[in-house]
């Protein structure tokens, strides 16, 4: 945007007709001096300034003193409306002289334009350059005054304020859209990386379902070969074997089934009123025996009195249970493995935060396998789907599953969701 010509000029004189000549000669021929003689009363007698002059497109305004003149180009800045030249007389008793006037001018508006009015040698120049400084803001002005000079400072000192102003504004639009356009660089640069990382992370990820997906059907042939030899080798094999490795298969074949279904999104997750202690109570109960076969105590742990049930998933968060209990009985030797449920309150009244945690006295999950515990992998035990199903399973019902280490050096998984209450349900003490 264009700004208009600042032809604002502020002539700072002790003496009334010095300001009087001034309208005259930078007004048009003929031009009235009514107004700066009205000027010069307003400032000697208190009255009321007059508008200031803008014939031939300058303002002019006049001060006496240079406290006056000082408080004027405050003003103008507050306002917007700066002054780009200031003629200034040397001599101006009682008050600041002309060198103490332009040291405060600058102070305020150091992008003034100056002009130095004397008939005196007060300051020789050296004495004016050691005050003010050497700078091209500062030019002399000799009296008497010739009007053709004074109408040429006007119109060159008013062009080079506007033309430092435009440029001075176009460096700020140019610094303005650098800024701009290192801002878009940088987010096209976070972006591109953003991307790059998305790319990676996904062709990992397809890199690792390819991987299990052909180690778990090798799992998967190497069990239908195992049963099949059992039977070509003796028709009498013992049948409890045979079981044992079809019930495995079937397992894995369930847990990647229930896989694909979540990753296909055709997980429908259904709340009614969930039972919930009881049902793990029976999660419990129903692996007591694997869990006897090596010598594993199951503990069920319920720290305070909960409600007997809640409207959650029942079906899904039983599935969960399951698989937590189940990893925690294949990697313990011996010991414990304990059950918790924790209801704890949520900001929502009709809401809470169920924690089921499940714990285990083995090894403990190595370094190297601690950011992928939750990824499925076929290993030497067989197929690991378990802590993948559940941790799927979670998300899937807006809950988690986190892991830690437990204070015996085991494992620690934590199931947590919000759950809704049931009004009339009675409380089961821990």
């Amino acid at each position: 945007m264009i700004e208009p010509m600042n032809r604002h000029i502020l002539l700072i004189d002790d003496t009334p007709s010095i300001h009087e000549d001034f309208k005259k000669i930078l007004g048009a021929d003929g031009a009235g001096d009514s107004g700066g003689l009205a000027d010069a009363r307003a400032a000697l007698f208190g009255e009321e300034k007059s508008a200031p002059s803008s014939v031939d497109g300058y303002e002019l305004e006049s001060a006496f003193q240079g406290q006056e003149g000082l408080e004027m180009v405050i003003a103008s800045l507050e306002a917007k409306t700066p002054y780009a030249i200031a003629f200034v007389d040397i001599r101006m008793p009682p008050g600041w002289d002309g060198v103490q006037t332009i040291k405060q001018l600058w102070k305020s508006d150091p992008e003034l334009q100056i002009v130095i009015c004397t008939a005196y040698s007060d300051y020789s120049w050296d004495q004016t350059i050691e005050e003010l400084g050497m700078t091209d803001q500062l030019l002399i002005l000799k009296k008497p005054f010739d009007s053709a000079e004074i109408r040429q400072l006007a119109s060159a000192l008013t062009s080079k304020w506007n033309a430092a102003r435009r440029e001075r504004d176009l460096i700020e639009e140019l610094k303005a859209k650098e800024a701009e356009a290192r801002a878009y660089a940088s987010s096209l640069e976070m972006m591109n990386q953003a991307l790059l990382t998305s790319k990676a992370s996904s062709e990992r990820a397809s890199e690792v379902k390819t991987e299990f997906l052909v180690h778990l059907s090798t799992e998967v042939g190497k069990n239908l070969a195992n049963i099949l030899a059992r039977f070509e080798e003796s028709p009498d094999s013992d049948l409890e074997c045979v079981l044992d490795s079809s019930r495995d298969l079937m397992v894995t074949l369930s847990r990647i089934l229930d896989l694909t279904r979540i990753e296909g999104g055709e997980m429908q997750v259904e709340k009614s009123s969930c039972p919930i202690v009881a049902s793990v109570k029976d999660a419990i109960e129903c692996q007591r025996a694997q869990a006897a076969a090596k010598n594993i105590e199951l503990v069920f742990h319920l720290p305070t009195s909960v409600p007997e049930s809640f409207e959650c998933d029942g079906e899904h968060l039983r599935q969960v249970l399951d698989q937590l209990i189940d990893n925690a009985i294949r990697h313990t030797d011996g010991g414990p493995v304990t059950v918790e449920l924790r209801a704890d309150p949520t900001m929502d009244w009709s809401r809470t935060e169920l924690n089921l945690v499940v714990s285990d006295s083995g090894s403990g999950v190595p370094e190297d396998l601690m950011g992928r515990i939750f990824e499925p992998f076929v290993g030497r035990d067989g197929a690991g789907l378990g802590l993948a199903l559940a941790h799927e399973l979670m998300k899937a019902m807006g809950g988690q599953l986190t892991y830690e280490r437990a204070d015996n050096g085991g494992s620690r998984f934590v199931a947590s969701m919000e759950v809704g209450n049931l009004s009339g349900v009675r409380m089961v003490a821990g």
